[in-house]
């Protein structure tokens, strides 16, 4: 059984950065059962969330408006 498999998978954290809205809500809806979901919509707000708390895992956009 791998970790994402286990029954303690609500502990773990995902964090999306993504600049379009639209993009992070469907992410977000497909995983909010079963991880705990962060998100940012810039660079700058994924630094500050990662601040202050640990992700397992983030899913980046690699094209933000305001920086690659």
């Amino acid at each position: 059984m791998t970790k994402l498999q286990n029954s303690n998978t609500s502990s773990l954290h995902v964090l999306i950065v993504d600049d379009i809205p639209e993009y992070v809500g469907t992410l977000e809806a497909y995983l909010e059962d079963r991880f705990d979901v962060l998100k940012a919509y810039s660079l700058e707000e994924a630094k500050r969330v990662l601040a202050d708390n640990p992700v397992d895992l983030a899913i980046i956009d690699i094209r933000l408006n305001e920086e690659d």
